[in-house]
């Protein structure tokens, strides 16, 4: 074979598919030219981790654990976590919404939104309420005289409740009490009906109002957990709707 047909039969092998040969242009390197071994690439399956086996808390132990841990969620301490400057480092992670508003005692009862998990001070509500229909009504009414009066009965409705209301039931019944206890000549009584009404109209359709207690940061995270069950179950069935109709178009 002469040079240049040696040389044309290099190159040939060199782009020729599945070639058991590594040619090359080299001299030396074609004398020692060989196959490539067949390597068997096999997937390497990750080692669990060892946990070393322990003893089985006893009940008490258990106990303890659960107490220390039922406590951080009621009030952000225990829960065996490190403290700075006699403070815990980090607060139960579904309470941080509500951990910014500058809670104290006056700003309870508080109304919650069962599906965004949005709150205010029931009483902030109600004074924007009333504000807004006076202003389009251009007078005060026997509401807006009765204010506190309403508050005070809807604080004894929530307190006969346990802490916990739902919401417009609550009102209701507040405004029922409320009517009986100033019991008005019959057209004066009337007016305060629309007003009431006119109330429950302006104030939001649905959610449960919380007194302050030392039940609140549990009845809290329970709200949290519930705006977050709905909002995952409402991305979880928008996904199966489109899911649906992409089976029903095959």
């Amino acid at each position: 074979m002469t040079k240049k047909k040696e040389q044309d039969h290099i190159i040939r092998r060199f782009f020729q598919e599945e070639s058991d040969e590594r040619p090359s242009i080299f001299a030396a390197d074609r004398e020692s030219a060989t196959a490539f071994p067949e390597v068997d690439f096999q997937p390497v399956t990750p080692a669990l981790p060892n946990l070393p086996a322990g003893q089985k808390a006893g009940q008490e132990e258990t106990k303890a654990y659960w107490r220390n841990l039922r406590l951080f969620f009621r009030s952000g301490k225990g829960g065996g976590l490190p403290l700075f400057k006699d403070r815990p480092i980090v607060a139960p992670a579904l309470l941080g919404p509500y951990l910014t508003q500058g809670f104290s005692p006056e700003a309870f009862p508080f109304w919650v939104d069962e599906v965004s998990g949005d709150g205010k001070p029931l009483k902030t509500l109600i004074d924007n309420a009333l504000g807004s229909n006076s202003s389009s009504n251009g007078s005060t009414g026997i509401l807006v005289d009765n204010r506190s009066r309403l508050e005070a009965l809807l604080a004894k409705e929530l307190d006969k409740a346990a802490g916990i209301g739902a919401w417009p039931e609550l009102l209701r019944e507040a405004a029922v009490r409320l009517q009986r206890q100033l019991d008005l000549p019959r057209l004066e009584q009337e007016a305060l009906g629309k007003e009431l009404q006119q109330l429950e109209r302006a104030l939001p359709a649905a959610g449960r109002v919380y007194a302050y207690s030392e039940h609140l940061p549990l009845r809290l995270l329970e709200a949290a957990i519930r705006s977050n069950r709905h909002e995952l179950l409402t991305e979880f069935r928008e996904e199966v709707r489109l899911l649906s109709n992409r089976l029903q178009d095959l």
